[in-house]
């Protein structure tokens, strides 16, 4: 992984990811067309938090807090 890039990459880069495709039963084809700023599987949703956390700076305290209400939402 390029440590230089966007969180649109990075996000991308981790739903190409093949263990990925292969552990949470996804299509490469279906995983091309979700963005960052749309709604999707709560384990995508998850990925969106910590992408969106490290690059926005937010505290990991903030972030767990985001993840445990995600995990509520399931």
């Amino acid at each position: 992984m390029n440590y230089n890039m966007t969180p649109v990459e990075i996000f991308k880069d981790l739903l190409q990811d093949p263990i990925f495709c292969e552990k949470y039963n996804f299509k490469k084809e279906t995983l091309n067309k979700i963005e960052m700023h749309e709604p999707s599987q709560p384990i995508i949703e998850l990925i969106k938090i910590i992408i969106q956390g490290y690059e926005n700076n937010i505290p990991d305290s903030s972030i767990y807090n985001q993840i445990k209400k995600l995990q509520k939402l399931i």
